[in-house]
């Protein structure tokens, strides 16, 4: 009986274990593709600046539904 409670107290402790580090995983994947969006954003604003700058008639609704289908 003893030996029974001992294996699943430490089944329990190694599945919270791989559920943690799941989780960090899942966490630190999140932060790239934010990052990586972030740094997106920046170049597509940083040309929507320069377009409208030179006063070129940009057709910014395009950049507007590139932008989003990156998010998606």
């Amino acid at each position: 009986m003893k030996l029974r409670h001992k294996e699943k107290t430490n089944t329990l402790i190694y599945c919270e274990q791989v559920l943690r580090e799941s989780e960090r995983e899942a966490e630190k994947e999140s932060i790239q593709l934010i990052e990586k969006f972030k740094s997106y954003r920046k170049h597509k604003f940083r040309k929507i600046g320069e377009l409208l700058e030179k006063d070129e008639d940009a057709d910014l609704d395009d950049i507007e539904e590139e932008i989003m289908r990156h998010i998606d």
